[in-house]
């Protein structure tokens, strides 16, 4: 009988532990709205929000989403914009957003896994060598499957 306690008190100790674990893992992957603001640069010149954010996921349909609510550049201008690891290594493909338009929510890949990442930009006027403020909201990590 004594046996039989103790497995049971074991058994709900790793119950309520795996249970804190997995709300506080789900609870990191919410859908917030973090601001941006920074300058693309002419040509194809990258140009990269400061504030890195940790992305705690593995799973490359975790979306991670930007919205450009201003350009310099115009009302429905578009920048391409995607996320880079720490290392500078991409960890999405790039994707042309349109100012104005709702917030696009986009897979990632393996180089942001369970890594900071930053957002990042540039013209997609590949041949134009305006610089321009950009404006709007961004999530490495929304907590949205696509």
């Amino acid at each position: 009988m004594k046996r039989f306690k103790k497995l049971i008190s074991i058994t709900l100790c790793i119950f309520a532990f795996a249970t804190i674990f997995a709300t506080n893992a789900f609870a990191a992957a919410t859908n917030n709205d973090y601001n941006f603001d920074f300058k693309i640069q002419g040509s194809v010149d990258n140009a990269q929000d400061p504030t890195g954010r940790y992305r705690g996921t593995t799973n490359n349909n975790h979306s991670w989403k930007v919205q450009l609510t201003s350009s310099g550049e115009g009302e429905k201008t578009i920048t391409k914009f995607w996320i880079e690891n720490k290392n500078g290594t991409n960890a999405s493909s790039a994707y042309n957003i349109k100012q104005g338009n709702p917030a696009e929510y986009k897979p990632a890949n393996d180089y942001g896994d369970s890594t900071t990442v930053y957002l990042t930009g540039e013209n997609n006027n590949y041949a134009s060598s305006k610089q321009y403020v950009v404006k709007g909201f961004w999530d490495e990590e929304t907590g949205i499957f696509l």
